[in-house]
């Protein structure tokens, strides 16, 4: 199985950005953690709506709580397997 790359946008101090962290753990993902704290632009883009986890092509996978949805295209990615 590939490793699929994401890029996750993340505060240094957010709850829920260290849940999702947590969740991709062990998963075939190569996850770059970008933190928006003091760069203004990403403050701008992405403000209160972290985590946001982007995949190929810069889809958004995640924005807030990981739900269902999220966890779908999660799967998605990996063919359809279990998360």
């Amino acid at each position: 199985m590939k490793t699929v790359a994401l890029t996750l946008y993340k505060r240094r101090v957010c709850p829920l950005c260290d849940d999702l962290l947590a969740v991709l753990e062990g998963m075939p993902f190569a996850v770059t953690a970008i933190e928006i704290d003091g760069r203004k632009e990403l403050e701008e883009r992405y403000g209160r709506s972290v985590p946001v986890l982007l995949g190929p092509g810069g889809k958004v996978l995640v924005k807030g709580r990981l739900d269902g949805g999220g966890l779908r295209r999660l799967r998605a990615l990996l063919g359809g397997g279990a998360i």
